[in-house]
């Protein structure tokens, strides 16, 4: 049961990517959903996820091109449940 939805645009921030996502999971909270959409990144954010959440099912990844951190979040919201 999704209850809401974090949507977090990465742009060439994989340093950062690890550090959020662990603040978000640390939440007693469990019913939500955390959206990634790389935006056309030039580093390898899928691989990053796989390495450190590949059993995390509250996780999806989405690639898109590059349009900007504003386009991004609205793919984003596409893909919520």
């Amino acid at each position: 049961m999704t209850f809401f939805s974090i949507i977090i645009p990465v742009y060439n921030r994989a340093h950062l990517l690890v550090d959020t996502l662990d603040t978000v999971l640390a939440q007693n909270y469990p019913h939500f959903e955390i959206i990634i959409v790389d935006d056309g990144s030039t580093e390898n954010i899928e691989a990053i996820l796989n390495k450190n959440y590949a059993g995390e099912p509250r996780i999806k990844f989405f690639r898109k091109q590059n349009e900007e951190r504003g386009a991004a979040r609205n793919y984003g919201m596409r893909q919520a449940t």
